[in-house]
């Protein structure tokens, strides 16, 4: 009996995670619909989101190659060190 139940407890579980894919499309579809009925959709200018997505891009590997990184590393060796520190003196 006990054995039973876990099986079907484990096909229902199966279920769900099946499902689950389906579930989120359709939620999702069912958003796009309603944000949509307002009005004609715009589609947009395929050469302006390239450059768009170009400029983001370009921030990011400039924002990478600054200095930014090192002393984030820096700070997090700091603070590795101290707990350290702190966790050999108590003990």
């Amino acid at each position: 009996m006990k054995n039973q139940f876990r099986v079907n407890i484990a096909f229902f579980m199966i279920f769900l995670i099946i499902t689950l894919p389906f579930y989120t499309s359709n939620v999702f579809a069912q958003q796009n619909t309603d944000e949509n009925q307002g009005g004609s959709q715009e589609i947009p200018d395929a050469a302006q989101a390239c450059i768009d997505q170009s400029t983001e891009t370009s921030d990011m590997i400039d924002f990478l190659e600054s200095d930014a990184i090192t002393t984030m590393q820096s700070i997090a060796d700091l603070l590795l060190a101290i707990c350290t520190i702190a966790n050999a003196i108590e003990m």
